[in-house]
């Protein structure tokens, strides 16, 4: 349990501040050169091109964008993701593959007799946060922190010696990986700094990964705590062929939120109040929330422009979700669903009434707009009812399908399987009382399966579940 309790910590750090890493510093140790570097596979030093701020570069690619915003991913063949494995004596992941074709749940390894509990496996993967999967061009990609080098940075906590509370850690080295789609010949392409992170979602083009990168320092927050701040905020190109990294556009107070054609688009936020500084009480933070400027912004990878399409307060540009031209947000103030057309720059009214204490738009899914309600505003409060509004006809319509487990959860899309849809429709778990009496559940196991989409959208619960090989 306490294995586990660690690693919710760590996930929980991983949301809050958007931890992951790239680029490793000269191995010379000369501080005062202020290039950023990683190391290749064969110990190569690879040198950031385009350092000065003012000066950015370009990345020669196909113009055809796709987005990695989970820390999985789908392919033809099937659907790639990492399973916790948590034991007395360790702690570790797994590769695993769920084939369409068999609908089995499979390590992905193809040793014989293989028990897939050390590194001689090919699914094993040693690292317990900030670990991504995604596939491009026919090749399996792993980032991964060494969660080795965890407890290391842990022993520098600053909170053994000077009695501060310390809100968030430094992270471990991340390392990006590449192998066949069946697990072999699982090759390692660069190791990057810890100082410098990378974060989901990233943008690939051809061979081009697009992300944005930024460092962590640790700073007070003036009453007894620290926490982490970010620094020198970019855009950067990772090429995954020659592992050059090129800085490409000034990510300061910006998130990549989507894609679009040959744009990537962004989520600007700005306020005049100092983050690092705010006292860690809830009307802080909800002051420095709804205070916030927020932006909509697109940069295209090919001409280099960048546009602002709008900029308003958060209480009028919250919750944002993009599909292809479609940009939809709530105005909490107008209590209004707005959709903002990238094509044209029109911003409508959508009919769809948030009349709840606590709703949310989730996802654009197939020209329809997923969007839940709570009566609870507890941010990880269950939802009492989930709906879609459809692009095409102009209804909405009540969703019924939710997760059989002890919380109530609707059924989410995790990937498009042609005419199906991947869903998680029942999980097992694990309840705990917490200090206030209430139940806390954690999840032990999740059971995969397709579903028709027609049986989705009309709330027929139809479901091939994967088995386990």
């Amino acid at each position: 349990m306490k294995k586990l309790v660690n690693k919710l910590i760590l996930l929980t750090i991983a949301v809050i501040i958007l931890l992951t890493s790239c680029a490793k510093k000269n191995d010379t140790g000369d501080s005062s050169d202020d290039t950023r570097q990683g190391t290749s596979a064969n110990g190569e030093t690879l040198k950031m091109q385009n350092e000065s701020e003012d000066s950015y570069g370009s990345a020669a690619g196909s113009g055809i964008l796709e987005i990695v915003d989970y820390e999985s991913c789908m392919t033809e063949e099937g659907f790639y993701y990492l399973k916790n494995i948590d034991t007395d004596t360790d702690d570790y992941m797994l590769i695993m593959h769920l084939n369409i074709s068999s609908m089995l749940e499979i390590p992905l390894c193809n040793k014989p007799n293989c028990k897939h509990t050390d590194d001689s496996c090919n699914a094993y993967v040693k690292s317990v946060t900030e670990t991504y999967l995604f596939t491009n061009k026919d090749k399996l990609y792993l980032v991964i922190a060494d969660s080795d080098r965890v407890n290391d940075i842990y022993s520098g906590n600053p909170e053994a010696s000077t009695g501060f509370t310390v809100i968030g850690v430094g992270s471990a080295p991340q390392t990006i990986y590449r192998m066949n789609l069946d697990g072999t010949n699982r090759t390692k392409l660069m190791e990057l700094d810890s100082k410098i992170k990378i974060q989901l979602p990233f943008v690939i083009d051809g061979n081009n990964l697009y992300c944005k990168k930024y460092e962590t320092k640790q700073q007070s927050t003036g009453d007894n705590k620290i926490t982490e701040v970010n620094e020198n905020e970019e855009l950067i190109c990772i090429n995954l062929d020659n592992q050059t990294v090129i800085k490409i556009n000034d990510m300061k107070n910006k998130n990549i939120i989507g894609i679009h054609q040959t744009k990537i688009i962004l989520q600007g936020y700005d306020s005049d109040i100092d983050y690092a500084s705010l006292p860690q009480t809830d009307a802080a933070f909800i002051e420095y929330y709804n205070n916030t400027d927020r932006s909509i912004i697109t940069y295209d990878v090919n001409t280099k422009e960048e546009k602002t399409h709008i900029k308003a307060k958060t209480t009028k540009l919250d919750n944002v979700v993009q599909k292809d031209n479609r940009v939809c947000y709530y105005d909490r103030e107008g209590n209004k669903v707005k959709l903002l057309n990238l094509d044209t720059g029109e911003i409508a009214d959508l009919p769809i009434n948030m009349i709840k204490s606590r709703s949310f738009l989730s996802e654009i899914v197939d020209d329809k707009l997923i969007y839940n309600v709570s009566e609870d505003k507890q941010v990880n409060a269950m939802v009492d009812n989930s709906y879609c509004y459809d692009f095409k006809t102009g209804e909405n319509k009540e969703l019924t399908l939710f997760i059989e487990s002890n919380e109530k959860f609707p059924v989410n899309i995790l990937g498009d399987a042609g005419g199906s849809y991947l869903v998680i429709p029942k999980q097992d778990e694990v309840g705990e009382k917490t200090w206030a009496g209430t139940m806390q559940y954690n999840v032990i196991k999740q059971y995969y399966a397709l579903i028709e989409k027609s049986d989705f959208w009309s709330g027929k619960a139809d479901y091939s579940y994967f088995e386990e090989e």
